[in-house]
């Protein structure tokens, strides 16, 4: 009653296993992180995982103490035509990097690719494609350090999921509440991303409620570009 993932690799080497409900898009997300002891790696997952395809990366070597970047949101960037060039420009953010990232259609089956990579030293949030391009979409991803600390990656008590239904998304205040019920034994994780083709990202791991109404406060929601709305999905907890 699992589907097992079995590559050749490199002994001693971490790899990231990640899985997707769809075949191309963005929409890869972590399933978890395991150094191989030998040349041969395997991982297994119950039949009741969501993911339908799945793919394995060999990560870089670094010093764990070093900060790493990691892509924390999309930003929708406003787009001119100016001298036989397409322009994008978004808001500045202090001490991040950026990657202007392409598409050229909003189809599943579309990967977005890596255009350029733009450092913090950049004097403005601008970037120009010359003409004819092959891209028609633009995004702009947020890089940012963050300190991993020498700690593993690996949650100790992994536990697969189920998709479970939103009740309602409210405006209260300067904040968006999502609301839903469920058994007060559940648990869920919320998710969000500034796109529906992805990527998504944790918002909160482990919502509980002591009675059926569960609810969450996003006060983040409110505080972005109008242009990038947030989507926001949920799962909950199956306990191996």
């Amino acid at each position: 009653d699992q589907v097992c993932l079995e590559w050749s690799g490199l002994d001693g080497r971490d790899y990231r296993i990640e899985g997707s409900e769809v075949l191309g898009g963005a929409a890869w997300e972590l399933i978890g992180e395991t150094r191989l002891e030998g040349e041969v790696g395997q991982t297994c997952l119950p039949l009741t995982t969501p993911y339908r395809f799945f793919r394995v990366a060999l990560l870089s070597e670094v010093d764990s103490e070093e900060p790493v970047l990691e892509i924390t949101q999309y930003l929708d960037p406003s787009i001119s035509m100016m001298d036989g060039q397409v322009c994008l420009r978004w808001e500045a953010m202090e001490g991040v990097f950026y990657h202007i990232e392409g598409v050229a259609s909003l189809d599943f089956q579309e990967q977005w690719t890596l255009i350029e990579r733009i450092d913090p030293s950049m004097e403005e949030a601008l970037y120009c494609i010359e003409l004819p391009a092959e891209f028609f979409f633009y995004r702009i991803a947020v890089l940012e350090e963050v300190d991993q600390g020498g700690n593993s990656t690996i949650d100790p008590t992994p536990v697969d999921y189920d998709s479970a239904a939103i009740g309602q998304v409210l405006l209260e205040g300067d904040s968006v509440v999502i609301t839903w019920t469920g058994d007060p034994s559940d648990v869920f994780r919320l998710s969000y991303a500034t796109s529906l083709l992805g990527p998504w990202m944790e918002l909160e791991a482990e919502i509980r409620s002591e009675n059926s109404q569960f609810r969450f406060e996003d006060p983040q929601a409110l505080e972005m570009d109008a242009a990038s709305p947030r989507f926001y999905r949920l799962d909950k907890w199956v306990m191996p």
